[in-house]
């Protein structure tokens, strides 16, 4: 249990890090937000091919409107406190 302990101290990212990593992934999604959206349409017209059900289709489908959720879900969770590390 200590190595474990110990283990996973090593890989705990100091939050400034984290929060700069998931600004940059909301960045590079922004970025390249039309590819995003191609790529989306082509695995859903193959999982339309493959009479995947409607529910996971529905999932798979992003427009553009969910993928600025996504950006500005990734944008809010850098903003808020680090529970790593407390207790309660």
């Amino acid at each position: 249990l200590k190595k474990i302990n110990s283990i996973a101290l090593k890989t705990v990212l100091d939050t400034q890090l984290k929060n700069s990593i998931l600004l940059e992934i909301a960045a590079e999604i922004e970025k390249r937000q039309q590819e995003v959206i191609a790529v989306s349409e082509q695995d859903y017209l193959q999982a339309l091919e493959n009479q995947t059900g409607t529910e996971v289709l529905s999932r798979l489908k992003l427009d553009a409107a969910k993928v600025q959720g996504c950006i500005s879900g990734l944008r809010a969770l850098a903003e808020l406190d680090d529970p790593v590390g407390q207790t309660q």
